[in-house]
């Protein structure tokens, strides 16, 4: 039976994926219990937010219990979107770097993470992160940065080709003041370098 119900939900997701309606979509597709076209799913949302930056289908991905872990671009998915509704500046900042820090993102989602830093920690000059923390959000902007001097603009993700110079200049001094927050709060600790993240092997469109 199970071939059965799964080949119907197969059919469901696809019928209302054509129509745009991906929130209905991707329940039929974790029904089918399916990693990968999950994952494809959950990135169509990714990248519409990423242009539009409006959340799609909250109210499904507030209520997905142990269905969020069937694929890793659904857990993320699901933890942005705790991120997104988190209204305490400190506890934001928290899951942000979290988020930075399971490399668990699509690189095209990047700009957005750090569009998302920017914004979070410009609120506020210290919102007790470790220097651990800023230092994930360092090792990405570093990343961009180092893969944005080696490749052309036309080789790049085109969500990657709108972060600014600007962008990065005005990061990565919150940055700076928010390290130096954490190194006097942890008893004045030296901080090594910022550990980039990989880069991505793949590239997007």
């Amino acid at each position: 039976m199970w071939p059965v119900a799964q080949g119907i939900c197969q059919s469901m997701a696809v019928q209302l994926q054509k129509k745009g309606q991906l929130g209905a979509a991707l329940t039929w597709v974790i029904r089918c219990k399916n990693p990968m076209w999950t994952s494809k799913l959950a990135d169509k949302f990714l990248l519409q937010y990423s242009v539009d930056r409006e959340p799609s289908c909250l109210d499904l991905l507030e209520n997905l219990g142990e269905e969020m872990l069937l694929s890793d671009r659904l857990t993320f998915l699901a933890k942005y979107r705790e991120f997104l509704g988190e209204r305490d500046g400190a506890k934001a900042a928290r899951l942000l770097t979290a988020l930075v820090e399971s490399q668990l993102a699509p690189h095209f989602f990047w700009p957005v993470l750090l569009r998302d830093a920017l914004h979070t920690l410009g609120k506020s000059s210290d919102l007790s992160l470790e220097s651990g923390q800023v230092q994930q959000l360092l090792g990405c902007l570093e990343t961009m940065s180092a893969m944005q001097l080696d490749r052309g603009s036309k080789e790049l993700p085109r969500s990657w080709q709108t972060w600014s110079k600007t962008e990065e200049d005005q990061l990565r001094q919150l940055l700076t003041q928010h390290l130096a927050h954490a190194v006097i709060r942890e008893g004045g600790v030296s901080c090594s370098s910022p550990q980039k993240l990989p880069r991505p092997m793949q590239r997007a469109s």
